[in-house]
Order: structure tokens, then sequence, then C-alpha cells
């Protein structure tokens, strides 16, 4: 260990073998044709060893690397699950005395220090900060429905507004015909008399002092008020509550988990990836969880206290969101905005959503540099 000044210490992996980059993938052709597409990246910008991890007899697509390890994962796991079975027993199937950095097929390397991604490490293990807190993972994380609620807000949202146009278009018709009715005086007595509600018939009643109307069951008609119409975040706090009842560990809803696109490690990382490993397992066969390796990396994180380990700089995993648009192409095709900033290119750009899509200036500015 070395201190190189302003308190930062190094942990340095020199000494210990090779340094060396590992993807893994197997199945479906989408997920090879993503990592052969990174890979030229990779290999124009390192000096050191890519080592492809995979189960041959799964995938669909050939990979286009000659450096590969070919690993036989349980039949009866799905692609996705033999994927993280792979991920997170890297450390049992790849040669001892290394040091490793693990990328994601859907990393690119755009920087021109890619290598330098190795003096990051700090002991047992090393990864960068996800985009969000604990509370907005959750829904992508646990069964708990809420994901599912979420998504089908906008048409629920659209569902609302045909309803109550509909509805008050009913209510305004109904006002209209009763007009030219034979018992119109009574209805404008019955009006007159009222004092506060004026009920037109058994469906819908009208509040005079505010001229709202209600349903019979004193819905109140306000479109805005119905809470499919209110703005809504993706985030619920299932995950924290079933960590703390199936591991017995108390992690806040606003904890930064972290992100296992890209993540160092070594010889001395055993253990964490033992349980890293036991605990995504587990998760396969338990109905409250989804096949995921981030909602157990949480769990193994707290468990070994290591919940305020330092995390890397987003530069080594920058996380790109095509739907919040935080990140444009500036005008000048020079440069990349962040939240309106000019963006320092990261060396490893982590698109995770809308890999390949052509329409989108950011990739395509991206890919300009493979």
């Amino acid at each position: 260990m070395e201190n190189i000044g302003d308190g930062k210490m190094v942990y340095p992996m020199d000494g210990i073998g090779e340094k060396i980059f590992v993807f893994v993938v197997c199945g479906a052709k989408v997920h090879t044709d993503t990592l052969n597409f990174s890979l030229p990246f990779l290999q124009k910008r390192t000096q050191y060893r890519i080592i492809v991890v995979t189960d041959l007899s799964r995938n669909e697509g050939k990979i286009s690397h000659p450096d590969f390890m070919d690993i036989k994962t349980p039949e009866a796991y799905s692609h996705h699950q033999a994927c993280i079975y792979l991920k997170t027993g890297l450390h049992r199937f790849l040669p001892q005395g290394n040091a490793y950095c693990y990328l994601d097929s859907d990393v690119l390397s755009t920087g021109e220090n890619v290598d330098q991604v190795f003096d990051e490490f700090i002991p047992p293990i090393r990864f960068a900060a996800d985009r969000a807190p604990l509370n907005y993972f959750s829904p992508y994380a646990v069964n708990c429905g809420c994901k599912e609620d979420f998504d089908a807000r906008p048409q629920a949202k659209a569902d609302r507004k045909e309803w109550y146009w509909k509805t008050m278009a009913e209510i305004d018709e109904t006002v209209e015909k009763t007009k030219h009715r034979w018992f119109y005086f009574i209805k404008k007595w019955q009006y007159d008399l009222s004092t506060q509600y004026y009920r037109l018939n058994r469906k819908y009643y009208l509040d005079k002092q505010t001229d709202i109307w209600y349903l019979r069951d004193g819905t109140k008609m306000i479109l805005d008020d119905f809470p499919e119409m209110q703005d809504f975040e993706y985030e619920c706090s299932h995950l924290a509550r079933l960590l703390n009842t199936e591991f017995n560990i108390q992690v806040p809803n606003d904890w930064n988990h972290w992100n296992g696109g890209v993540f160092l490690f070594n010889d001395g990382s055993a253990t964490f990836m033992d349980e890293w490993h036991r605990i995504s397992i587990s998760f396969f066969g338990n109905k409250k969880w989804k096949t995921r390796d981030q909602a157990s990396l949480v769990a193994v994180a707290w468990k070994m206290g290591l919940q305020n380990h330092p995390v890397m700089d987003s530069k080594w995993n920058f996380l790109i969101d095509y739907d919040k648009g935080e990140i444009l192409q500036s005008g000048d095709d020079v440069t990349l905005l962040y939240k309106g900033v000019p963006l320092e290119l990261p060396e490893f750009s982590h698109i995770y959503s809308h890999f390949g899509d052509e329409t989108w200036d950011v990739w395509n500015f991206l890919i300009q540099k493979g």
C-alpha cells in the first residue's frame, strides 16, 4: 500500500500476475452480438489480456474472440441465471494469482486510459455507485408488483382521462335533456330548494357552492385529484424491508447501492465473491426475488460491513440513461453534455438501454470513438 498524497492510498495490483479484463456472456444472440461490438473498443485501448467466460452450449451466436473459457452451467438455469452463476463465480473459474476487471458486455471503452482502472483497486473488491438510491432500484429487484403497477400507470392515466371526459359529457347531456322534459319545473324547484347539494339523478349530484360534480359514492369529479393523474417515481421500500427480513440487515432506502457493471477483484476477493455467488443462486428458487445480481450484492456489502467502502469514480462505469435525457450531444459534435455541463469523456460508458440505437445522437457520438 502506498500513500500518493492528499491522503489517497493506492493498493497496487503489481506483482500478482497478470492484469486481465473479463466479460461474461451466454445465451441469446443479442448478448453475443453486444459483446462482439464492445470487444474492439477495449482491444484498441488496452495492453492487457481479455478473457470471455461463457457456456458455449447455450450460445445462439458466435463469440468473435479467441481467448475464452467454456464453463458448463447447470441445465436447470435460464440463460439469465446462467450468466449470474458465471459472473458471481468468476473467482472459481478464472486462474488464480491475477488482477481482474470485470465488464458487462454493454460497457463501451471510450476513454484513452482504460488500463489505469487497475490502479483503482481497494480490497477486498471495488465497484462504482449505481445511478440512484436503493428505493429506486427496489421495484426491479423484488417481486412486489410495484414495477408492474408503475408500468401500468401511463395506460391507467389515459383510461382515467377517457372515463372522466365521457362521464362529464354524460352529465352535461343529462342536464340538457332535463331542460326539455315536462318535469323540468320540478327539477328546477328541487335545485332552488337545495342548500348545498343538488341531486341530478341516482348517479350524480352537484355541490352548488363549489360547482363540482360528485358520483353517488362521493367521488369528486376533478380530474387532477385522481391518483392516476399524479406524478410518480419508480420507487418503493420493499427491497429494504425484504433485506431486513431475510438477512437481518437494515439498509436505508436512500443508500446508494453499487452497480455490478464494472468491478475489480483478485484472490483476496474470494470471501466476498463466495457469498455473492451463494446468495445470488439462492434467489433463483425464491419467488420473492427477481433474477438480478444487484440485490444480492447489497446483501453481501452490508453483511460484511462494507456499506461505506469507497466506490470508484463514475468515469470507470458511467451509466448512460436514454430515458432520462440527462446526456446530450453538444452542438459542436466534440463533447457530450451532462445536465447541461460539458462532460469529460468517460473511460467506460455503460449503455444499459438502447444499445445500438442509431437514432440516438449520444450513441452515434460514442461509437465514433471506436
